[in-house]
């Protein structure tokens, strides 16, 4: 086979035979990367790269070899993979190459040697971290509070829907819900302002986050209402939960905003719920009826 084309072209190709030697190498207008790879002819995969990476070029030439199948792949490569640190102008960086891996035949039909090229891919790959991020960052909004960190209303929805659909199929599952709720959160607007107010709904997120994340999904619902969902948890257990809660609120020394208390509604998922509507009415009616009863209350609302 004439391989006199490929010396043409700046990016370098690599010969193996069966056995994971380098043979030749070809191409590499950049003419130090090309004499440094040329030095590594008659080495072995093994003596060339560290066992981790040598390790996985001799699995894919295996697989050419036994498939008689070209293969690509991704692979990112630094100076520190190399047995020979000084042969390569790489950077210490990963570096990101896209890799063809295809078999000589010879007229025989035998594999007696593989080709290798390869062409970077850095850029594509920086990009696509790029995107990652970016998705990550908008899927963190799309669930989060701004305000608070904590789930919105939208995650919350999606997370009872599940649990709603858990506890109807499950024969032991539980699912209990807290709604917690600042009192008078109006009148502190009026009296000390729409800042004081933000820094009670914030004092009250940090808590409940503190108090809950662990074990529970908490999520803001409205402005001064949160609600937390409690996973296998039984209701007289959720019931000691919403009390010790409303108790550690009202007796918290809190510096820079007043002091202010909260109403617990608690109630659980059902069988017989036929959506999640059924599920925070109940729970609404269960903060209404602790507010009515003079607030800084916990009410439990189970049928």
């Amino acid at each position: 086979m004439d391989f006199s084309f490929f010396n043409s072209l700046p990016m370098l190709f690599f010969i193996y035979n069966e056995n994971g030697i380098l043979e030749s190498v070809l191409g590499g207008n950049e003419k130090k990367r090309y004499l440094n790879a040329r030095k590594n002819i008659g080495k072995h995969i093994n003596e060339i790269f560290e066992e981790n990476l040598a390790q996985f070029i001799l699995e894919k030439l295996q697989e050419v070899i036994k498939t008689k199948n070209s293969i690509n792949f991704n692979y990112s490569i630094d100076i520190n993979q190399f047995r020979d640190k000084t042969h390569t102008d790489l950077l210490n960086e990963p570096h990101w190459f896209e890799v063809i891996m295809s078999p000589i035949i010879d007229e025989n039909e035998k594999i007696t040697k593989v080709f290798w090229s390869q062409f970077s891919v850095q850029s594509y790959q920086e990009n696509l971290s790029l995107l990652e991020e970016e998705k990550n960052k908008l899927k963190k909004l799309v669930m989060e509070d701004e305000f608070t960190g904590l789930y919105n209303r939208r995650y919350l929805y999606k997370i009872l829907k599940e649990k709603l659909d858990y506890v109807t199929i499950s024969k032991n599952r539980k699912c209990s819900l807290l709604s917690i709720s600042i009192d008078n959160l109006s009148t502190i607007n009026s009296n000390f302002g729409l800042f004081e107010g933000d820094k009670t709904i914030e004092f009250l997120a940090i808590e409940i986050s503190k108090t809950f994340k662990e074990y529970a999904t908490c999520c803001r619902f409205r402005e001064g209402t949160f609600i937390v969902v409690l996973d296998n948890k039984e209701i007289k257990e959720c019931e000691l939960l919403a009390e010790t809660f409303r108790n550690k609120i009202e007796n918290s020394n809190i510096k820079d905003i007043s002091k202010f208390t909260v109403s617990i509604g608690v109630t659980e998922i059902r069988k017989s719920d036929s959506n999640i509507t059924d599920v925070l009415e109940r729970l609404e009616e269960a903060v209404y009826y602790a507010k009515k009863a003079g607030k800084n209350k916990v009410y439990t609302t189970i049928i």
